[in-house]
């Protein structure tokens, strides 16, 4: 695993992480979400999550991507720089923008297969 400088891991939920997956600078997860579901009661009352952050293996975050709570990443996964991430994706998919949506899916390179 690679870590940028300058990121943030961390709060109460768990954070899984396959192995080959790199991270640019000023990435940040937070393995926790507030409740605010009632308007009455401040956010600050209303509790919080902890469903966990999960990234598969040889993947790729962009520097300043932000992945909240409850997200799950497949393997082979590259997320554009300032994405923010707020859902499940399924393998081998490039994710960008806010939130973060497939843009596109990774292919095989054929390495046997040249053109004359």
């Amino acid at each position: 695993m690679g870590l940028g400088t300058h990121g943030f891991w961390g709060c109460a939920g768990g954070i899984t992480i396959g192995d080959d997956t790199i991270f640019g600078n000023y990435v940040s997860l937070h393995a926790e979400n507030h409740i605010f579901s009632d308007v009455e009661p401040p956010v600050r009352f209303q509790g919080v999550t902890h469903q966990g952050i999960s990234i598969g293996r040889n993947c790729w975050t962009g520097a300043k991507v932000t992945i909240l709570d409850g997200v799950s990443i497949g393997d082979g996964c590259v997320i554009a720089a300032g994405a923010v991430v707020t859902t499940q994706f399924p393998a081998n998919c490039i994710i960008g923008g806010v939130p973060a949506k497939i843009i596109k899916y990774r292919e095989p390179t054929c390495v046997s297969c040249t053109t004359p």
